[in-house]
């Protein structure tokens, strides 16, 4: 996968100069007057050019997504979208008729992307990443993403839930992102410095109250948590988060989502030009050249995007223009109509562990498969999301107990 995004751009520049190169190979010479708009029909080339473009329908959504990632904005939430996008649009591909793909090589599709999805986001699946959790967390962090009107995640059954969860509309997700933030909290007050956690040592029964009102609050967008986020604007969701930490009723949360919304692209950036830079046959650059070579290109880089308009939600067709030329035609590109950092995309998978289903999104269980707002990641053109459900309620998950009596009982429970 790692790789995807150059043998992507190779297949569509060999589709886009598939033509000339025939006529060159055929006539050993190439005019661009050529009134030659086809090559002549055969089976040989209708099976080439349609191979072409199914390998160009598969690689296309993993190399938009990627695309997309390499934003200086990118995060963890926008990471958990772009996954659940590409699954989305790979499987409506695959099992596109027109598109003719075999069953084995949709068997074999579905089972790497499932083995791979589970890498990333099942803190159970082997070779999996240590931080599988905090990808749910940071996407249900984004207070748009739990707004009456979204409809990225599953709709649950919300009428028999017990007093002290009504008003949550997404009670299971509710669940799993308050057990992982609240051990990313227990770490930051066992081992951190921060004051909104070292003062909570010794008083975990008053941690585990606040802690549950502040993500109750937050889950019934009740104050201070009831402010629209407006995601047009540049680190959108990072400055609400900002503004809610002033409040004498949010010391916690705040905390916790900002340490998750991080994002070292621009340092990756300037690694990758050093990468870049250094081939083995030019090894022996001086450290003070590759320097001025490096501060060039991100000038340039810089000016490119100074005057660009910024925005907080990544999705392609803001950078679409960079992917594929601004003066490509979109219809051409249409579906036939290190240590941890890599190694792990590339590691043998063993057999018995890539499960073949029918669906590449059977693990998906919070995502809403038709989620408008999911698929806008990846669309050519703008689309609208659609109204969701929304829920009202009150009442603490946690009991109101002594809890200024010393304690050091640190476990979570939704009993």
């Amino acid at each position: 996968m790692a790789r995807r995004p150059l043998a992507q751009c190779s297949a569509l520049s060999l589709h886009e100069s598939y033509l000339p190169l025939w006529i060159l190979q055929k006539w050993k010479r190439f005019s661009y007057s050529s009134n030659i708009t086809h090559a002549p029909p055969s089976r040989k080339t209708s099976n080439f050019e349609f191979q072409l473009s199914q390998m160009i329908a598969l690689g296309r959504p993993i190399a938009k997504a990627l695309h997309c990632l390499e934003s200086n904005t990118a995060n963890a939430c926008d990471v958990y979208m772009l996954v659940h996008a590409v699954m989305f649009e790979l499987e409506e591909i695959l099992f596109d008729e027109s598109n003719e793909f075999k069953s084995e090589t949709c068997e074999e599709v579905i089972g790497i992307m499932n083995a791979r999805y589970r890498q990333l986001f099942d803190p159970t699946a082997p070779r999996s990443l240590a931080s599988s959790k905090a990808y749910l967390a940071s996407a249900y962090l984004n207070p748009n993403n739990i707004a009456p009107t979204a409809d990225i995640f599953k709709e649950e059954n919300i009428e028999n839930l017990p007093t002290t969860m009504r008003g949550i509309r997404y009670p299971s997700i509710f669940k799993e992102v308050a057990t992982y933030l609240f051990e990313v909290a227990v770490n930051e007050i066992n081992a951190g410095h921060l004051e909104q956690f070292a003062k909570y040592k010794d008083r975990a029964s008053k941690f585990k109250k606040d802690f549950m009102d502040e993500l109750t609050a937050y889950a019934r967008r009740e104050y201070p948590y009831k402010n629209p986020c407006n995601e047009s604007k540049p680190q959108a969701v990072l400055r609400w988060w900002t503004n809610v930490e002033g409040s004498e009723l949010a010391t916690i949360l705040p905390r916790l989502s900002i340490k998750l919304r991080v994002n070292s692209m621009a340092e990756e950036c300037l690694v990758s030009l050093f990468t870049w830079y250094t081939p083995p046959e030019r090894n022996l650059l001086k450290v003070e050249t590759l320097t001025a070579l490096a501060q060039i290109a991100q000038y340039y880089r810089t000016e490119k995007t100074a005057h660009a308009k910024k925005r907080s939600t990544i999705h392609y067709q803001h950078v679409k223009n960079t992917f594929v030329g601004s003066t490509t035609d979109p219809e051409t590109h249409r579906v036939l109509h290190d240590e941890e950092g890599g190694e792990w995309l590339d590691a043998e998978e063993d057999e018995d562990k890539i499960q073949i289903t029918l669906s590449l999104t059977f693990q998906g269980a919070f995502v809403n498969k038709g989620s408008v707002l999911v698929k806008k990641f990846l669309a050519e053109d703008m689309e609208h999301g659609k109204p969701g459900g929304s829920t009202t309620g009150s009442g603490s998950l946690v009991q109101e107990d002594d809890t200024d009596e010393p304690s050091n009982d640190f476990t979570l429970s939704f009993d």
